[in-house]
């Protein structure tokens, strides 16, 4: 994970990020849970709050804790999504909560001296849902007071985006809601996504895979030569899918990858999943789990030819063997219809072929002997112990 930035991984998965919240998103969270909190249950913490400092959004006396300085600050920067009910034993500060009209009266009245209010609150002035207003206010105060008629009945005072009901997750999200959206989170964060096999895909698709490219940028100098293919320099967009050895495996697992023009990277591959199935979701999330597969198991193969400097796979279609044992948990794990296994396997251009069954996750050995059959990987009569036994 060093080789990318900390605040990118911790960012929502509609950021691009994994989906693990900063320590200044929980903070602000907290702080946003903690204002809620005090204004809309009664407590002693409360109670003591609001006695000594008023209101999180009058500025804090230099001598405040840390604590309550945080929540100042988080305050005003969440300010808009905070939002006032009027009833009669509301907290509200007249002079520092945004309580009229979503603003303070101060913006209202700009510089008029308000310092009639002093620490007063919504509860103090108010006995039976009728204003009872002190002599000393100003004829633009009582005004003021006057014209509001709607007073509610007991609930929350205070809103999150005008909703009474919101939890921690919300605060997280408005944290990062000025972070652009990411246009392939939902092509990887699919529904029916293997997390093992997803990180990879997200490494690759934020460059953060330790290939030859990457690595001599850092000063770290090895064989720039592929290692899949021995034909060209090793890149994140070569190893998926412009080398020959990862696009003939694509090609063998996806049907229609004889269509493109060139050789495809990852987020072409994907636009082209979303157009051709975008009517099937689930057979779309099939074809998106398998990718994550192939990408997952490359990176693998990649890694254990580095540093044995021979294939862990004998050959290419034991590759596609394991990739449709894949397929068959997969089948397994999604409860797919009886008819996408037909679907696939009928496809043009899909070879080897297999037959539609499928596979209990309970044998792999089995499994395994007879895909490497289908596959013309085993002579006839050849056992699972043949394949145990010779490490294969």
């Amino acid at each position: 994970m060093h080789m990318i930035a900390w605040d990118k991984v911790c960012l929502p998965t509609a950021k691009g990020g994994l989906g693990i919240p900063s320590l200044s998103a929980m903070q602000f969270a907290f702080n946003c849970s903690v204002i809620t909190r005090i204004y809309n249950f009664s407590s002693p913490l409360a109670i003591w709050l609001f006695r000594k400092y008023s209101s999180p959004w009058k500025p804090p006396h230099v001598s405040a804790s840390k604590i309550w300085k945080s929540i100042c600050n988080t305050a005003l920067q969440a300010k808009s999504c905070f939002n006032f009910k009027i009833v009669p034993n509301a907290p509200i500060s007249l002079q520092w909560d945004h309580w009229f009209n979503k603003c303070t009266l101060l913006d209202h009245f700009g510089d008029v001296d308000l310092a009639s209010l002093s620490d007063l609150t919504i509860k103090d002035i108010m006995l039976n849902n009728s204003w009872v207003l002190p002599d000393n206010f100003s004829s633009q105060l009582c005004a003021v007071f006057a014209g509001i008629r709607e007073i509610g009945c007991d609930g929350p005072y205070l809103l999150w985006k005008d909703r009474t009901s919101f939890c921690f997750k919300n605060f997280i999200v408005e944290f990062y809601s000025d972070y652009p959206t990411c246009n392939w989170y939902s092509m990887v964060w699919h529904k029916r996504h293997v997390i093992k096999h997803l990180v990879y895909v997200w490494l690759a698709l934020k460059g953060a895979l330790k290939t030859t490219d990457a690595l001599s940028i850092r000063n770290i100098h090895i064989p720039t030569i592929c290692s899949l293919c021995n034909q060209h320099d090793e890149t994140i967009s070569h190893l998926f899918f412009e080398c020959s050895y990862s696009f003939s495996i694509l090609n063998a697992m996806l049907p229609g990858m004889n269509s493109f023009l060139l050789k495809p990277n990852i987020l072409q591959l994907f636009d082209w999943l979303n157009r051709k199935f975008n009517s099937n979701k689930e057979l779309k999330c099939f074809y998106l789990l398998n990718i994550s597969t192939v990408i997952y198991y490359l990176w693998k193969e990649r890694n254990s030819r580095r540093r044995t400097s021979r294939s862990s796979l004998i050959c290419p279609c034991a590759t596609w063997s394991l990739g449709y044992l894949m397929y068959g948990h997969a089948w397994t794990m999604m409860k797919l219809p009886l008819f996408i296994p037909r679907m696939v396997y009928e496809q043009p251009g899909i070879s080897p072929s297999i037959p539609c069954y499928f596979m209990s996750p309970g044998n792999w050995a089995r499994e395994l002997v007879l895909l490497l059959y289908a596959v013309g990987f085993l002579p006839a009569g050849a056992g699972a112990g043949a394949v145990i036994c010779s490490g294969h």
